[in-house]
């Protein structure tokens, strides 16, 4: 299945949690969708948990990982350490961990994303291609 495979291709350097299950799920459902619309598709989803921090008014320091002294983790305004700061007073992105991307992310960008070709003309591009887009040897 040629959708799986684009999606698998596109979350080689993401950091998420899915199963063999749920990425089949995702190829299920993107059947018409061309190899740009999974690419976005899957930005799209990166971007859930950014968006989610976005809405945090407070973030703590705990002990850091990737060569970083400390990372920031969202939290409450009574736990222990809080800091009254917004994500995007943060000296450095860079020190906020983020969570992996989740199914759900992905289920909450698939709703909200359409394929950008309708079928005949992703029918046509693929005759084309198979036909013009490799270079006879």
């Amino acid at each position: 299945m040629q959708e799986k495979k684009m999606i698998e291709l596109n979350l080689k350097d993401i950091s998420h949690n899915l199963s063999d299950q749920q990425i089949e799920y995702l190829a299920q459902n993107t059947k018409d969708f061309s190899g740009s619309d999974i690419y976005n598709l899957i930005q799209d989803a990166y971007y859930e948990p950014i968006r989610k921090y976005m809405n945090y008014e407070y973030f703590k320091k705990i002990p850091g990982n990737n060569g970083n002294q400390w990372n920031y983790i969202p939290c409450e305004q009574n736990d222990t350490g809080a800091i009254k700061v917004k994500m995007t007073e943060i000296p450095d992105l860079k020190l906020i961990l983020f969570p992996k991307v989740e199914f759900d992310d992905f289920k909450k960008t698939l709703e909200r994303t359409r394929a950008t070709m309708d079928k005949q003309n992703l029918t046509n591009f693929e005759k084309f291609t198979l036909e013009f887009g490799t270079e006879n040897k």
